[in-house]
């Protein structure tokens, strides 16, 4: 079974945030371009969602089944390194394991931070200056 169809197993949501514009987010504009159509024809059930964001670094949020959430920033990475952080979060789901930032921490987390509630409470050491030419 492609990964790609395997989102709903001990998944609630996965988002995405990018820059429109910046080379920072080509990776993430790349990976959406190519698989978010297959996503959601596999899983039309599964919230995937994406939020792009002028003058924002990219990053990647996975709200798991038991009440864990994790969080990759990706800038600059490419759209074979975006397949393996979501292949990560479905691998992690699957085997039960909590995500890393919950297992390193093993606290009360400090989302505000890593896993903002909405774009507009994005911190200002996630933004990013805007590239003169786009990839």
């Amino acid at each position: 079974m492609s990964w790609r169809q395997k989102f709903t197993t001990n998944l609630k949501q996965i988002k995405v945030f990018y820059c429109p514009r910046s080379n920072h987010s080509y990776g993430v504009r790349k990976f959406l371009d190519n698989n978010y159509d297959e996503i959601r024809e596999l899983n039309p059930y599964f919230a995937l969602n994406m939020r792009d964001q002028e003058d924002i670094k990219p990053f990647i949020v996975c709200y798991h089944d038991k009440g864990a959430v994790d969080s990759y920033d990706v800038a600059n990475y490419t759209e074979e390194e975006i397949i393996k952080v979501f292949k990560s979060f479905i691998r992690d789901a699957e085997s039960g394991m909590l995500p890393r930032s919950y297992m390193r921490d093993n606290k009360n987390i400090d989302w505000e931070y890593t896993i903002p509630s909405y774009v507009a409470d994005v911190p200002s050491n996630q933004f990013c200056e805007h590239d003169d030419e786009l990839m």
